[in-house]
């Protein structure tokens, strides 16, 4: 499985992919997760309502294309304009995309636009801050406990009451706040819990393609050399391939290849058992 980014030749333009076409899913304006916005990732200061969703931030993500300079790289703006940036910058988001068939088998559709647009849910990823009082009394009390033994950005997963959760520590010195989405506040220091939940990915399966509904990952530079434009090359990649793919998918595809390993096991056992009874009719 290859994880990659989009082209600007994807989403501007008369030969943009259909997503971009289908009415509800043209804006380039994408809403971020509050692990984004914590682990830095340039956002908006106002709110808005997006994908049936209130009070939600818009952050900045980076597509593959080479910028004007061979220091540059092409983003997405908070506006949904496109931009140069510098490669070494780190406050850019990613919108992740897959081709299809490489997720189809372990993804859930949720939302069917029409016979070529449609949602999923496929893989997971921290993404929602925790806030409620009585629910952060009961993490801090079982953090340690029931590890699933997969982690994200280092910290360990747990599960509690059905859900799954981690625990993320920031190390900071300055007095400031941070805002996230649902208005909620916190102050950027000190032990915070994310629930990891399934990532939502809009389809378009004449052109083979998922891409992500939000901004998930965590301010990232898009690479520490000059940019030629040969992107399988760059920082940003291989923290895709290397790291990112296996933290968002590796259970899933882990579990899918059980499941089949148990299908031809209990298929195999089958054919035994068939295989005495008809050496038994023969004696």
């Amino acid at each position: 499985m290859e994880l990659d980014l989009l082209e600007e030749n994807q989403i501007f333009g008369k030969n943009r992919l259909n997503i971009f076409k289908t009415k509800g899913y043209g804006t380039l304006m994408v809403p971020v997760t509050d692990f984004a916005i914590i682990n830095n990732v340039s956002h908006s200061i106002e709110y808005l309502n997006m994908f049936g969703e209130e009070n939600i931030k818009i952050g900045e993500w980076w597509i593959k294309d080479r910028g004007n300079f061979d220091t540059f790289a092409k983003y997405v703006s908070i506006v949904g304009n496109i931009n140069d940036s510098f490669v070494f910058s780190d406050i850019n988001s990613i919108r992740l995309c897959v081709p299809y068939h490489e997720i189809e088998n372990i993804s859930l559709i949720t939302k069917e636009i029409n016979d070529n647009i449609f949602e999923v849910i496929s893989g997971e990823y921290p993404q929602k801050i925790v806030s409620n009082k009585q629910e952060l009394l009961d993490l801090n009390k079982v953090c340690n406990d029931n590890l699933t033994g997969k982690s994200y950005n280092k910290c360990n997963e747990f599960s509690y009451n059905g859900k799954k959760y981690i625990c993320y520590h920031i190390m900071n010195n300055s007095l400031r706040y941070v805002f996230l989405n649902n208005k909620v506040s916190i102050m950027y220091s000190g032990d915070y819990f994310f629930e990891v939940k399934p990532i939502e990915w809009v389809v378009d399966k004449e052109a083979d393609i998922a891409i992500c509904k939000k901004l998930i990952v965590p301010g990232i530079a898009f690479d520490d050399k000059e940019y030629n434009g040969n992107f399988k090359d760059t920082t940003i990649y291989k923290y895709m391939n290397e790291v990112l793919v296996n933290e968002i998918f590796n259970n899933k595809i882990k579990q899918k290849n059980d499941d089949k390993n148990k299908e031809f096991v209990s298929i195999n056992n089958k054919i035994k058992t068939l295989r005495k009874r008809i050496d038994n009719i023969r004696k």
